[in-house]
């Protein structure tokens, strides 16, 4: 691997970068985020090596790849994804002294739709979703519980089916839930306020009367062949399908997701600041946090209800 001035960058050397980089990754970002940038990394190269083996690292070679994406890949999301990984390991050569600049940062990338292509809760649905569980049955005050929260602080189905006892940080009346956020090796909180956290304290305590909650216990659990065990994500998303049409609520583009978007347009039709809706969400990007809001401005503030005229 060469560490001196740097040279002109080919295949071979290139491909010897991508170890190191994917150690430093691993630092900080998910086990399955890191195998996806290898995926990302190696789609490239093979790439380099079959279709342009003599065209050394530059502009040239960043454009003619980001045109083959075009071709090959259909969604902009996936070639999104191509790309922001290429900038990344780009920077890291940069950095290490490898290259003088990265061509992937004068790539521009396709356009993300503006509109989300999922939707939220009404808040005359959230009350009623909410209102609509037997919660004298412990199966379905777990699945209180599990919407609640989700409403509430705009967590995932995978990060409460993931979530343990100790994860949870009782601050006074409010507590702290820490959640492993995707994509990320580091546990991020979401707040629990006073009603949140009654309810759950509730449910845990008809799992443990006798207030011994094990700390390595799942947070949420479902019971198989009569033995208690984590609940799935799948499951806890069919669970959330049914309780959404039970109560009515089956337009286009309601999933499981809507209850964590509706969270944050909520959060943002009260006021609630775009940056604390960010860390609320745990968007890495605030323009990720800014197309919720720019998609409820557009709905809330349309001219065409202005033409009332003709």
């Amino acid at each position: 691997m060469t560490t001196g001035s740097p040279a002109a960058l080919g295949y071979a050397d290139a491909a010897d970068w991508v170890a190191p980089f994917l150690e430093e990754c691993a630092q900080t970002l998910a086990t399955e985020t890191v195998a996806t940038y290898r995926r990302k990394l190696d789609h490239f190269l093979a790439w380099w090596t079959t279709t342009q083996p003599n065209l050394p690292w530059g502009f040239k070679l960043a454009q003619e790849y980001a045109q083959s994406l075009e071709t090959t890949l259909g969604s902009s999301r996936t070639r999104s994804l191509h790309l922001s990984v290429l900038r990344r390991w780009g920077r890291y050569l940069r950095e290490r002294g490898r290259v003088n600049s990265s061509p992937w940062d004068r790539i521009v990338g396709p356009r993300l739709p503006v509109w989300l292509s999922t939707g939220w809760l009404q808040l005359h649905e959230v009350k009623r979703l909410l209102r609509s569980f037997d919660r004298t049955r412990l199966s379905q005050l777990r699945d209180a519980v599990i919407v609640r929260i989700m409403l509430k602080t705009g967590a995932r189905e995978a990060e409460l089916a993931q979530a343990k006892i100790q994860d949870l940080h009782h601050a006074g009346t409010e507590a702290w839930l820490f959640l492993h956020s995707k994509g990320k090796r580091k546990d991020e909180p979401v707040l629990l306020v006073t009603n949140v956290k009654q309810e759950l304290e509730t449910y845990l305590l008809r799992r443990f009367p006798d207030r011994q909650f094990p700390p390595d216990a799942p947070l949420f659990t479902t019971v198989y062949d009569e033995e208690e065990r984590p609940i799935p994500t799948r499951e806890m998303r069919r669970r959330i399908t049914t309780a959404l049409q039970r109560v009515g609520v089956r337009r286009p583009g309601i999933t499981p997701l809507s209850l964590r978007l509706t969270a944050g347009k909520q959060a943002l039709a009260k006021q609630a600041p775009l940056a604390a809706v960010q860390e609320m969400m745990r968007h890495e990007d605030i323009k990720t946090t800014k197309r919720l809001a720019d998609q409820e401005h557009r709905k809330s503030t349309a001219a065409e209800r202005f033409l009332t005229h003709y």
